[in-house]
C-alpha cells in the first residue's frame, strides 16, 4: 500500500508518477520547488516506469543535475560542474541504484569466508564464522548502502561540517557549529576513549573490525562508486577510524542528553521568581505514572540560583538552539515502549513492543541488519546507527530489548571566575587546560580555535561570560561495551549484567524473554548532588556544587515482573516521590503513558489476550488524554459565547468529537490550534512582563492540574487589562483566536477543514535538497499521542516500530521510515517509508544459515579472506 500525499501537497518526486504526463508533473513540481528557474522538462517524459531500465533513470539524474546544476549553487551544494567528470561524476549513480545478483570480492582483512545475503528489502543477513569478520562484513554493507550519511554523522560529531559544506549553509554559519560542537569535544572524548581502552577486549576488536570492513569498501568503490552526495559535494571521505564509531556513539548520547536547558530556567526564574519556576516546572510533575510504579505525587524544589548574567544565559540559549536545529539535535517528540506478561497475551508468553521517536531523515537514522557469527553465541537481529557496529536495539533467539530515552538532567553549568588562564575553585587558582583545534574550511582558509577547560568540563563563553560544562558523557567511557554485551545476552541476569557498561545518554530499557520474563530499568549515569539539584548555573568557584559520584547501580529505577503484569515507559518520570536521590526534571508531561497504561489495563481487567494486532493499534494510536480530559470543561466554558456560525460549528466539531488526532477529521484541528494559543494566552502576558517571552512554556500537564485543582489561579488573570479575567474568560478569547486562524488557513466551510491539512511529516535529506526529501504526508496525531506528529510540520516522530513476539521471535515485526540504501535511484530507498506511513510492517527474517534465506534472496555478497 502506498501513502499518498493529499493535493497541493509535495509528494515523493521519483516515485509518484508513471505516465508522461505525470512525469511531466513531477518536473514542473521540482522546477518550481527546487529550481525557482525555467527548466527543460522533455527528458522527464521518458520516466514512465521507476522499476526501468538504468538507462531511463540515468536521463531522469542527466535532466536534473547536468542540463541544470552544473553551474549553479544550490541551498548547501555548491556549484556541480565536476558531475559531468565520466570518471567519477554522475554517470555511476543508476549503475549503483541495485546490488549484483551475485558479487564476490577479496577482502585480505577477513579470517574466513563472509555471506552476505540481502532479502527483498534489502536487508542484509551477515553469516560468518568469527566475530571479527562478522563485523567487519557489518562495516563493509552499512558502507555500501550509508557511507554519506555515516561520514555525514561524523563530520556533525567531531565538528568537520564546514570542511565539507564551505563556511555557511542554508543560512547556518557552519565555522560556529564546529566550533562549538570541538568546544563540547565529542571528538576529543572519543580519542581518549579509544586511546585508553584495551585493544584486546571484545568491544576494541569489533569496532576496529568494523572499521576495516568500510575502508575495504573504500578501496574497492573508489572514487566512481562513490554515493551521489559526495559528487554533488565533490570531494571524497577519508579512512575509517575506531574514533568515528565511538564520536557518533557520543553524538547520540549528546543528542538524547545534552541540554542547556539550566540557563533557559534561571531566565525564567530571574523574570518570574524561584517560587513560580518550581510551582510551575515541578520537578515532580502532576498526573505522572511512574516507570518504576510506586504511588508518586506532584512537587516542587527551589534551588539557589548561582550568580546570573542574563545576556550572556540569553546568548548560550540561542547559540544552542542554532546548532541544534541544523544539526538535529534538539526537543523531539518522545518515545514509546512496553512489555506484557505471558498471562496476558494470545500466546502465554510475553510481547514487547519500542518505538524511539528521534529525528526523521532521509537515508533513515537506523540500519537494519542480522549479524551470525557460527559459534560464537552472536545471532542478533535488530538495527544500528550507521557508521557503530554491534545490533543496538532488536532480539537474537532468547530475548527482546528496547529503549526510551529518561530526560534526566545530567549537564550542569557553572559560572567560573578565571583571571587570564587561571580559574578560581575551593579557594585556589589553577590553570586553564587549553586545547587548540583547527577548523578546516572549505575554500577558505582554516580557523583556529581554543577549546578551555576548568575542573568542571569545557568552557563556553557567552557574551564575555565563561560557563564550564559538566556532562555524564565525559565519565562515559566505551559506549559500544553494554550494546555489544546485550547482543550476547540469554537472560535477564547477563541483560542486567551488560547495563553496567552503560552510561549515557540514561534510557528505560524494556526487556522480554523467551522463559516469559518481563522488565524495564532506567538505566544510566545520575550526578549525586548533595543539598541542590543543578536546575540553574551554578557557582564555580565555590565547590559547593560538585558532583560527589553517581546513583548506585543496584538503586536505578526498576521493575522486574511485576504484579501489574506489564511494564511500560514514554519519557515519563522514572522515580516514585519517595525515591532518595535527584534524577531530574524535565518529564514528559506523560499523556503517552497514561494512555498506553489504560490500554494495558483493559487487558488485565478483562478476559480477552492481549494480540499482535492490539499492539499495532497501540503504536499507532492517536487519542490524545489531555484533550479528553479538559475537552468537557472548555465547553462548557465556551457553549453560548460563539457570534458567527464558523465559530459555532467549530465548537459543535469538539462537543461530538472522542479525542482521537484524526488526520481527516476537523476537531483534532481546532483543539490543537486552541490549546496552543490557550497556553500562549494564559502565561503570555507574565512571560512579556518578566522579558523571557520566547523560552519554554509550562508543560499540558500543569495545565490540566490548574484547570482542576486551581481554576481560581492567578495566573488566568491578564494583568494586561483592568478586568480581572477567569480561566473562562481566557479560553473564550484563546477559542477565537484559533478559530479565526484556521477560517483564514481552510476556509469557512468547517465541515471542511481537515487536521492533515495543517498536521505533516516531513522525511528531508539530510543535504535539504527537496527532490531527495519526501513528504510532506498528512498526519494523525500530536505531540501528545502514542503515534505523534508536532501539530504542524513533524521531522522526528516513531523511527523504528518493533512487535517482539517471544512465543516465537521469528514472527517478530518491525519497520522504520525510509529504506535500507542511501541511493536515492534505488527501490530500496523508500520502500520501508511507505510501509511505514501505511502502518504496516515487515517480517523480521532470522534465518540460522544463508541456506534457511532460500527464496527471500535479492542479492548475495560473498567476502573472501586470504
Amino acid at each position: 500500500m502506498e501513502a499518498v500525499p493529499r493535493p497541493g501537497k509535495r509528494g515523493s518526486l521519483l516515485t509518484a508518477g508513471a505516465s508522461a504526463r505525470g512525469a511531466l508533473r513531477i518536473c514542473r513540481t521540482a522546477r518550481r520547488n527546487l529550481f525557482r528557474r525555467p527548466t527543460p522538462c522533455a527528458a522527464w517524459v521518458g520516466f514512465v516506469d521507476r522499476r526501468a531500465a538504468a538507462k531511463s533513470v540515468t536521463s531522469i539524474v542527466v535532466s536534473i543535475f547536468v542540463l541544470v546544476l552544473l553551474s549553479v549553487p544550490i541551498g548547501i551544494l555548491p556549484p556541480l560542474g565536476g558531475l559531468a567528470n565520466p570518471g567519477g561524476g554522475i554517470w555511476g549513480v543508476a549503475d549503483q541504484a541495485e546490488h549484483p545478483a551475485r558479487l564476490e570480492l577479496s577482502f585480505p582483512e577477513l579470517r574466513g569466508t563472509v555471506t552476505v545475503q540481502r532479502d527483498t528489502l534489502g536487508i542484509p543477513h551477515v553469516f560468518a564464522t568469527n566475530l571479527h569478520d562478522v563485523f567487519s562484513a557489518q562495516g563493509f554493507v552499512t558502507a555500501q548502502d550509508r557511507l554519506f550519511q555515516m561520514d555525514m554523522l561524523r563530520r556533525v560529531a567531531k565538528g568537520e561540517l564546514a570542511e565539507a559544506f564551505g563556511p555557511t549553509a542554508g543560512g547556518t554559519d557552519l565555522v560556529e557549529t564546529d566550533a562549538f560542537m570541538r568546544t563540547i569535544g565529542l571528538a576529543d572524548l572519543a580519542r581518549r576513549f579509544w586511546g585508553g581502552a584495551d585493544p584486546t577486549s571484545d568491544e576494541s576488536v569489533a569496532i576496529t573490525a568494523y572499521a576495516e570492513g568500510v575502508n575495504a569498501y573504500l578501496r574497492h568503490a573508489g572514487v566512481a562508486g562513490l554515493p551521489l552526495e559526495f559528487k554533488l559535494l565533490d570531494y571524497r571521505p577519508r579512512p575509517w577510524a575506531p574514533e568515528d564509531s565511538l564520536s557518533i556513539g557520543l553524538f547520540m548520547a549528546w543528542s538524547l542528553s545534552g541540554t542547556f536547558e539550566d540557563a533557559e530556567l534561571a531566565l525564567l526564574a530571574d523574570g518570574l521568581g524561584a517560587a513560580a519556576v518550581d510551582e510551575l516546572f515541578p520537578i515532580l510533575g502532576p498526573y505522572q505514572r511512574p516507570v518504576d510504579p510506586r504511588p508518586s505525587t506532584r512537587g516542587g524544589e527551589g534551588t539557589p540560583l548561582g550568580p546570573l548574567s542574563r545576556m550572556a544565559l540569553q546568548d548560550l540559549v540561542e547559540r544552542k538552539r542554532a546548532v541544534d536545529a541544523f544539526t538535529g539535535v534538539g526537543p523531539l517528540l518522545g518515545s514509546n515502549n512496553w512489555a506484557v506478561h505471558g498471562n496476558l497475551t494470545d500466546t502465554q508468553k510475553p510481547r514487547l513492543a519500542n518505538d524511539p521517536h528521534l529525528q526523521f531523515t532521509m537515508p533513515a537514522i537506523w540500519y537494519e541488519n542480522h549479524l551470525v557469527a557460527d559459534g560464537s553465541g552472536l545471532d542478533a537481529y535488530g538495527v544500528s546507527f550507521p557508521g557503530v557496529p554491534v545490533v543496538i536495539l532488536g532480539q537474537n533467539r532468547r530475548i527482546a530489548w528496547g529503549a526510551t530515552n529518561v530526560g534526566a538532567d545530567v549537564v550542569d553549568l557553572y559560572e567560573e571566575t578565571i583571571d587570564e588562564d587561571r580559574y578560581l575553585f575551593n579557594g585556589n587558582w589553577f590553570d586553564v587546560v587549553v586545547r587548540p583545534e583547527t577548523i578546516h574550511v572549505k575554500g577558505r582558509d582554516a580557523v583556529s580555535i581554543e577549546v578551555r577547560s576548568t575542573i568542571h568540563g569545557p568552557i563556553v563563553t557567552a557574551q564575555g561570560t565563561e560557563y564550564a560544562m559538566r556532562w555524564t558523557g565525559q565519565d562515559a567511557g566505551n559506549l559500544l561495551r553494554a550494546f555489544y554485551r546485550i547482543d550476547f545476552a540469554q537472560n535477564w541476569g547477563e541483560f542486567r549484567t551488560a547495563l553496567e557498561n552503560f552510561t549515557v545518554a540514561a534510557q528505560n530499557f524494556v526487556y522480554a524473554d523467551v522463559d516469559g520474563n518481563i522488565a524495564m530499568r532506567s538505566n544510566g549515569l545520575y550526578p549525586l548532588r548533595e543539598g541542590f539539584t543543578g536546575r540553574y548555573p551554578l557557582d564555580g568557584a565555590s565547590g559547593a556544587y560538585e558532583w560527589n559520584d553517581f546513583v548506585p547501580f543496584d538503586e536505578y529505577p526498576e521493575s522486574v515482573n511485576p504484579i501489574e503484569d506489564f511494564v511500560l515507559s514514554a519519557n515519563q518520570q522514572p522515580q516514585y516521590d519517595a525515591y532518595p536521590y535527584y534524577l531530574g526534571w524535565s518529564w514528559d508531561p506523560g499523556y503517552r503513558a497514561r494512555r498506553i497504561n489504560e490500554m494495558l489495563e483493559n487487558y488485565t481487567a478483562g478476559s480477552r489476550k492481549v494480540t499482535e494486532a492490539d499492539f499495532r493499534a497501540m503504536q499507532l494510536d492517536d487519542v490524545d488524554v489531555f484533550a479528553r480530559e479538559t475537552t468537557p470543561l472548555v465547553l462548557q466554558a465556551i457553549t453560548g459565547s460563539c457570534g458567527d456560525a464558523v465559530c459555532s460549528d467549530a465548537l459543535a466539531s469538539l462537543a461530538v468529537w472522542d479525542a482521537r488526532m484524526d488526520e481527516d477529521a476537523a476537531a483534532p484541528a481546532v483543539w490543537w490550534r486552541f490549546a496552543n494559543r490557550f497556553r500562549e494566552e494564559i502565561f503570555g502576558d507574565e512571560w512579556a512582563q518578566g522579558g523571557v517571552t520566547g523560552h519554554m512554556l509550562p508543560f499540558p500537564n500543569v495545565i490540566e492540574y490548574l484547570l482542576k485543582q486551581d481554576p481560581a489561579s492567578a495566573w488566568f488573570d491578564d494583568f494586561a487589562t483592568p478586568a480581572a479575567e477567569t480561566w473562562q474568560d481566557i479560553a473564550r478569547r484563546a477559542f477565537d483566536e484559533a478559530v479565526s486562524e484556521l477560517a483564514a488557513e481552510l476556509g469557512q466551510n468547517v465541515a471542511a477543514w481537515r487536521w492533515g491539512d495543517v498536521n505533516v511529516r516531513e522525511f528531508p535529506h539530510l543535504t535539504g535538497l527537496e527532490p531527495l526529501g519526501r513528504g510532506p504526508f498528512a498526519a494523525g496525531g500530536d505531540p501528545l499521542t502514542v503515534n505523534p506528529a508536532a501539530g504542524d510540520v513533524a521531522t522526528g516522530g516513531a523511527s523504528w516500530r518493533l512487535l517482539a513476539d517471544l512465543s516465537d521471535l521469528a514472527r517478530s515485526k518491525g519497520v522504520y521510515p525510509g529504506g535500507q540504501s542511501g541511493n536515492p535511484l534505488s527501490r530500496h530507498y523508500d520502500d520501508l517509508l511507505q510501509l511505514w506511513l501505511a502502518g504496516d510492517y515487515h517480517a523480521l527474517r532470522t534465518p540460522r544459515t544463508a541456506a534457511d534465506l532460500a527464496a527471500n534472496v535479492e542479492s548475495t555478497l560473498i567476502l573472501r579472506g586470504p
